[in-house]
């Protein structure tokens, strides 16, 4: 199946070589820092073979800009000649020390979910109940989703597991399915660098 850069984005909702360490953001936890440059993206998501959905290497520019109290991480999606806005997330770090990962559709859109866990050698293990189901199944007939995440973040990009329970508001699960998002870290940049120029980093 073929599928153009706005649609698959639509459906979606996280350094070796010659990559080098970004200026930004020294201050930046590691974790923060490897958020962000030039991947390769992959979505994997297993229902019950009529409502699966995968779609493999689209490319993603991410940016990393310091704000009071937070990280803000903005996804482009590039190709086909265009630069679009995906979504954004909101990292900040708890008191108790741990992190709150926050995911948006745009920077000043509504929150489509909350993580909160510890960063344990690059990895975070969260619940969030009742999140807002995606983009992909708007026409499913559910209401929120109850996600179960693992994110493990390395210099060469991450992957995220996630086993989501599609519920009713009376709590009923109508189905279930397991997913697998990875972004793959480039050589360079050039594959983004007509992101890179309109969007840069801070």
């Amino acid at each position: 199946m073929t599928i153009n850069l706005a649609a698959a984005l639509s459906f979606s909702i996280v350094i070796s070589g010659a990559c080098g360490p970004y200026a930004l953001a020294s201050s930046a936890p590691e974790h923060i820092q490897n958020l962000q440059g030039c991947f390769r993206v992959s979505y994997r998501f297993v229902e019950d073979g009529k409502h699966d959905f995968e779609v493999k290497d689209l490319l993603e520019w991410i940016t990393l800009k310091n704000q009071p109290g937070s990280y803000l991480i903005q996804h482009y999606g590039v190709g086909a000649g265009e630069v679009r806005e995906h979504f954004s997330e909101t990292w900040s770090l708890l008191p108790d020390g741990r992190w709150r990962q926050e995911v948006n559709p745009s920077p000043v859109g509504p929150s489509r979910y909350t993580c909160i866990s510890e960063v344990r050698m690059g990895q975070l293990h969260c619940s969030s109940r009742g999140a807002a189901k995606p983009i992909r199944d708007q026409s499913r007939n559910y209401d929120l989703l109850n996600r179960v995440s693992t994110i493990q973040i390395s210099p060469n990009g991450w992957v995220q597991d996630e086993t989501n329970d599609k519920v009713t508001k009376d709590g009923k699960v109508v189905a279930t399915e397991v997913g697998w998002v990875e972004y793959r870290r480039t050589a360079d940049d050039s594959p983004c660098d007509e992101a890179k120029k309109a969007h840069p980093s801070e």
